[in-house]
């Protein structure tokens, strides 16, 4: 009968780690989740900015080669 509490206990115990390690993992993915979207939003502004810069110089270069 001992034998049976403990093991009870045990898997009590267990289930309630298997909880735990559960949401932990899901927080996890959701922050993880977070953070890439983040970083797609920041690499498309830096992609965004570098082309405004292209272009910026290269319409420089054009008023800059007329004005010779």
């Amino acid at each position: 009968m001992k034998a049976i509490d403990g093991l009870k206990k045990d898997l009590g115990a267990a289930q309630a780690a298997a909880r735990e390690q559960l949401t932990a993992s899901n927080t996890a993915q959701a922050k993880l989740s977070s953070s890439e979207s983040s970083w797609r939003h920041q690499k498309d502004a830096l992609e965004k900015e570098v082309e405004d810069l292209k272009s910026r110089y290269a319409s420089y270069r054009t008023l800059s080669l007329l004005s010779d």
